[in-house]
């Protein structure tokens, strides 16, 4: 088993082996697989799609990433999960959410939409999709309103926030 010295004062040494990972950092200790593909790390999944791709719970330090929206149609990708995607647009935005079997969100994935420009954000489900919201709106409240999309099923995504 190979090992690395760990980087704090009275951390012990990460042991490595291969793909585990195991770790002493006083009385806990954790083993769990460790991919990296690509110049992706995995830790949880052995085919990462970011730098740093985690199945499972995990803590962050920073804030959600922005992406910025300056078209008029987006679809979601993977990439949006955990996101803040704000749009620029001064024309209408149509944020369409795709099929699981074309872009296979995890349950339970968030994306908070912004809309910054004055065009209206409409959220559109693919054929397929459901998008459950309260009294079926599907469109933001006007220029700096914000709504969260959350999948809570295979196809289904519950929409809340400034709705109209």
């Amino acid at each position: 088993m190979t090992k690395l010295l760990g980087t704090k004062p009275n951390q012990a040494p990460i042991n490595a082996d291969l793909g585990d990972l195991a770790y002493q950092d006083g009385a806990n200790s954790r083993i769990g697989p460790i991919t990296v593909t690509g110049g992706n790390v995995g830790i949880g999944t052995s085919s990462p799609a970011a730098a740093l791709d985690v199945s499972g719970t995990a803590r962050a330090t920073q804030g959600m990433p922005i992406i910025t929206e300056a078209g008029t149609a987006k679809t979601l990708a993977l990439t949006d999960n955990g996101g803040y995607v704000r749009t620029t647009s001064g024309s209408a935005v149509t944020i369409t959410v795709p099929l699981n079997s074309s872009v296979a969100f995890p349950t339970g994935a968030e994306i908070v939409v912004f809309q910054d420009g004055a065009g209206l954000v409409t959220f559109a489900a693919t054929g397929g999709v459901t998008i459950k919201s309260k009294d079926s709106n599907l469109s933001l409240g006007g220029q700096y309103s914000a709504a969260t999309l959350k999948k809570v099923a295979t196809d289904t995504w519950d929409l809340i926030g400034d709705l109209a």
